[in-house]
C-alpha cells in the first residue's frame, strides 16, 4: 500500500481518477505550492504565499505502478513527500525541464484544479515568475 496525494486529473470527478483503487483518506491544503497548467494538466512547484488543494489516497502497490507510467515517472514526473492534514503522502511534481517544454504555462490562482476555467487560461499568456 501507498499514500499518494492528487492536485489534477487523478482527483475524483477527473478523467484518470479511475486509476485510484482505494478511499481517500484525507482531503486539504497544502501551504507554499502554487498549481500551473499549459492547458492539458496541471504541475506544482514550491512557491511562498501559495497554496493548492489535494485528496489523499491510500492505495496498492499494483496501482501505484499504473499510475507510474501514467505519469511517465522518473522521467517526465517526479515524486516528493508532503505532510497533508497529518498524513504523509507522495506527490507527483513534471520535472521543470518537461514542463518548462509548454508554451503558455499560467499560474492556476485557486491552487484548485477542479476550479481551473479553460477561458481565462486562453486568455492569459505566459505568467509565471
Amino acid at each position: 500500500m501507498q499514500t499518494l496525494a492528487v492536485y489534477g486529473t487523478l482527483r475524483k470527478g477527473e478523467y484518470n481518477h479511475d486509476l485510484i483503487d482505494g478511499e481517500m483518506i484525507s482531503t486539504g491544503t497544502l501551504v507554499g505550492w502554487r498549481m500551473l497548467t499549459n492547458g492539458s494538466f496541471p504541475n506544482v512547484e514550491m512557491h511562498s504565499g501559495s497554496s493548492i488543494v489535494v485528496e489523499v489516497y491510500e492505495i496498492s502497490d499494483e496501482a501505484a505502478e499504473k499510475i507510474d507510467k501514467l505519469e511517465g515517472y522518473p522521467h517526465f514526473y517526479d515524486k516528493t513527500l508532503v505532510v497533508c492534514e497529518g498524513v504523509v503522502a507522495y506527490m507527483y511534481l513534471c520535472r521543470n525541464e518537461m514542463f518548462d517544454r509548454f508554451d503558455n504555462t499560467v499560474v492556476i490562482d485557486s491552487g484548485d484544479w477542479m476550479e481551473k476555467h479553460e477561458e481565462s487560461y486562453e486568455n492569459k499568456t505566459k505568467n509565471v515568475a
